[in-house]
């Protein structure tokens, strides 16, 4: 299934932003996810020598190399890496390295970067707790870690069930999953990584995005961001900030 994910994004590299978020729908929950990811970068002090794992077109790369003193990135797609470096290369605060290679075998020393960042890749994750122990391996000890996880059992059920059972994307035949909380829990537990602080995240699906819903998406971002209870209770996704704690 790698290789499926990978041939994916090699074909999609280049025009992978002009074929997502491009309706105002999408849009919004664009800017409201990069807005938030922005927020807890900050608030968790993501900073010094961070990896992204799944760096994809570089939307969230630019966050990060203003942030870092060095930038490693990981990705399966060496034209979505050569995107993303040409993409965020005048921004960066420090040198960039890419690595063409698996989250499941990073290519990087034990405990040899201060924080990780993997932001919509988990979802393609068929073992999801040997990534998980690949990131605690390299996280030094008191370092930050930020991911996010698709949620079914949130506003977007129906949906996430179907997803859930073929173990596929809506739209394109690559491998998909979709998460529980408890599973989730689980995963940064038993990776010796202790959660700090969750928030849920609200997107639109490319299904009904031609539909004009930026309102409502923006107003239940806004709650989701203020730290509403109910809000993340049905978020279709989380972004969880931890912290490497295996000593």
């Amino acid at each position: 299934m790698t290789n499926a994910i990978r041939d994916f994004y090699q074909q999609d590299a280049a025009t992978y932003d002009e074929q997502r978020w491009v309706t105002p729908s999408g849009k919004q929950a664009a800017a409201d996810s990069e807005r938030l990811i922005e927020e807890v970068l900050d608030e968790h002090n993501v900073s010094g020598r961070v990896l992204e794992i799944g760096c994809g077109s570089g939307r969230i790369t630019e966050k990060i190399v203003r942030r870092s003193s060095e930038t490693l990135l990981v990705d399966l797609s060496s034209n979505m890496l050569d995107f993303t470096k040409a993409r965020v290369q005048e921004a960066a605060t420090g040198p960039i390295t890419t690595h063409v290679a698996s989250a499941y075998e990073l290519p990087l020393e034990t405990a040899s970067v201060d924080s990780v960042v993997s932001i919509n890749v988990l979802s393609h994750m068929e073992t999801p707790a040997d990534f998980m122990s690949e990131v605690a391996r390299v996280v030094r000890p008191g370092g930050s870690v930020v991911l996010n996880f698709p949620i079914w059992h949130s506003l977007f059920l129906p949906g996430a069930l179907l997803v859930k059972a073929r173990k596929r994307a809506f739209n394109f035949d690559v491998y998909s999953r979709w998460y529980s909380s408890r599973e989730v829990r689980g995963l940064f537990l038993d990776a010796g990584i202790t959660i700090n602080k969750s928030y849920g995240q609200y997107y639109v699906p490319r299904a009904i995005d031609k539909f004009d819903v930026s309102n409502p998406i923006r107003r239940i971002n806004e709650k989701a961001r203020a730290g509403s209870m109910l809000s993340k209770a049905v978020a279709p996704a989380l972004l969880i900030a931890g912290t490497q704690t295996t000593i």
